[in-house]
């Protein structure tokens, strides 16, 4: 098990930014989403700043929920450097749930990381890089706030290769609600539970990337890339070297074979190519 150890700073100069890596964060959950969305939202935990938290919103304490967070192309992650609960005030840190331990994974290892319960920023080497384009930090113990709200937060969580940062402060002024599109940011999967073949992502900076992988290796696969835009109703897609193309999506919840709650999101358009119009699920 991995303890944190107290950092005296986390700013960096905008430089040592990875640029172009970082994707998205989506999470499972969020306080206030209907009524405050970028308040709490996931994009929160990786902006390097203080006064911004993510807070989950799920009934309990908060134990088992999640954010995914992806890149645009495979990454190392040697280290992440975490500021915990809600940390813009002493008032708030106080009121609102931290995480004891949270587990940061790939799809194929696992590191589980103890924190301490202050507001100062802390640093988690990990043993044994984490490699890929998703990466999953997940709640498993928490400290109990003094507050009703039973919300636990994390201000951030940010990723690191090589001592750069590939998220956090200089992304700061990027993120925001980005007119309703961080609803629709993450890896999407349609195709067989638990075995998909179609893969679309949708990353912060309105860009796309959809992938066909058939498990016929007769069958010749497919990648497409381009621009989106969402602004809470209406979806529009430009695939690269292509005009832009109006379709509607609809974001529902629904629960999958395993009792765990999923998105579904549904697009659709008379004149888009079949291979994104389709129906999409957040979970492979």
């Amino acid at each position: 098990m991995l303890t944190a150890i107290l950092l005296v700073s986390l700013l960096l100069p905008a430089s040592a930014l990875a640029e172009g890596a970082f994707g998205y964060a989506r999470a499972s959950s969020q306080l206030e989403r209907d009524s405050r969305p970028a308040r709490y939202q996931p994009l929160n935990m990786v902006d390097g700043r203080a006064a911004t938290s993510w807070c989950e919103g799920a009934r309990g304490d908060g134990v088992g929920q999640r954010i995914v967070v992806g890149f645009q192309a495979p990454v190392s992650i040697d280290e992440v450097r975490v500021t915990n609960g809600e940390a813009s005030s002493r008032q708030a840190f106080k009121a609102n749930n931290r995480v004891r331990v949270l587990t940061l994974s790939n799809e194929l290892a696992r590191h589980t990381v103890t924190l301490s319960d202050t507001q100062r920023p802390q640093e988690i080497k990990l043993g044994k890089p984490l490699e890929g384009e998703r990466f999953v930090v997940e709640i498993q113990e928490v400290f109990r706030g003094e507050g009703e709200a039973n919300a636990t937060c994390l201000t951030d969580v940010v990723f690191v290769s090589g001592g750069k940062p590939l998220s956090g402060p200089s992304l700061a002024g990027k993120l925001g609600d980005r007119n309703g599109a961080v609803a629709l940011m993450g890896s999407w999967y349609s195709g067989l539970e638990g075995a998909p073949e179609r893969f679309l992502d949708l990353y912060f900076d309105k860009t796309f990337r959809y992938r066909y992988q058939p498990f016929d290796p007769e069958e010749p696969g497919e990648e497409i890339r381009g621009e989106f835009a969402f602004d809470g109703k209406q979806l529009r897609l430009k695939p690269s070297g292509k005009e832009w193309v109006e379709a509607s999506a609809a974001l529902k919840a629904e629960e999958s074979k395993d009792g765990l709650p999923r998105a579904r999101l549904v697009i659709a358009a008379e004149r888009l190519d079949g291979s994104l119009a389709r129906s999409w699920s957040d979970r492979p």
